[in-house]
């Protein structure tokens, strides 16, 4: 086969999973993803994410939490098919478990100048997902992330609902925007982002859900680009992923416990004017949306 590095730019998409790269040449960009238990639908996110076409190299790094049923196995059986493209880290004891923030670890291994993120029991549907993504934030240095809508499906891939973001969040966002996280939700599963922060703060260490902070530290370097010209991924929902075993309340107690771990390194790092704006329109609403009333009606049961 053509080495695909004798070509130029425009010449040629292939697949993933045909590509052949000298190991010298540094992947342009680096897919994450994280599973656990996810036998039944990892092998639907990795041909998802092989059948991506794109006239650059991807190293695809995959973390596997501690899985207790067959998604280890099959993880060695598609790396022994890919050793240049699939890094594995497999895990011998749960690291979720022990509140370990997976992330801020694996961006310390990516070598892409983009990161892209997949979790192990969705699937991305567009097969030039990667490709416009990653020719778009070449072409505009004010965006640090792209991101896409999403599809919401159950465990055995009916559709439940079509466009899961809010038809208000499909929009760009500005840095001030995101940085004081005056935006909806952005399914980083759908995103697209420059590898660009060189070290996570403390604080974001103690953070169950990171995203939201995730969010707010890309924001230093650009905005957010709603691209509709992208089709959704596939959000895979189900009784034994990782946010569904929390309760309602909990899952508020854990969005409250980011809300204040971020307004601890606003301080720390004295962006104090961010942290005021964050502390009325986010922090407050959400508390007594939340958190005052239940008090209230439990107060006077």
């Amino acid at each position: 086969m053509q080495d695909i590095i004798s070509l130029n730019e425009d010449q040629l998409l292939i697949p993933l999973s045909e590509q052949v790269w000298v190991q010298h040449h540094v992947p342009e960009l680096t897919v994450l993803i994280l599973s656990y238990n996810h036998i039944n639908y990892i092998e639907e996110c990795l041909n998802a994410v092989l059948s991506q076409k794109t006239n650059f190299r991807v190293e695809i790094i995959i973390h596997d939490d501690a899985s207790d049923d067959q998604t280890q196995k099959l993880l060695t059986v598609y790396q022994a098919k890919y050793p240049g493209l699939i890094r594995l880290i497999l895990q011998e004891e749960n690291q979720f478990s022990k509140n370990v923030n997976i992330y801020a670890s694996l961006h310390q291994m990516a070598q892409g100048s983009y990161i892209a993120r997949c979790d192990g029991d969705d699937r991305w549907g567009d097969p030039y997902k990667l490709q416009q993504q990653v020719h778009f934030l070449k072409c505009h240095p004010e965006f640090a992330l792209c991101f896409h809508s999403t599809n919401s499906i159950d465990q055995n891939g009916v559709l439940l609902k079509e466009d899961e973001l809010l038809k208000s969040a499909d929009q760009d966002y500005s840095k001030a925007e995101l940085r004081e996280l005056r935006c909806r939700w952005i399914p980083l599963s759908s995103a697209c982002y420059r590898n660009v922060i060189d070290e996570f703060p403390p604080e974001y260490a103690l953070v169950n859900n990171g995203d939201m902070f995730f969010l707010l530290l890309l924001a230093k370097f650009g905005g957010a680009k709603f691209q509709s010209e992208i089709k959704p991924y596939a959000y895979r929902q189900h009784d034994k992923s990782y946010w569904s075993q929390y309760s309602t309340g909990n899952k508020n107690k854990m969005h409250l416990e980011s809300i204040l771990l971020i307004l601890a390194y606003l301080i720390r790092i004295d962006e104090k004017e961010t942290a005021k704006i964050i502390t009325f329109t986010r922090f407050i609403p959400y508390f007594n949306e939340h958190f005052y009333i239940q008090s209230q009606s439990l107060l006077s049961a």
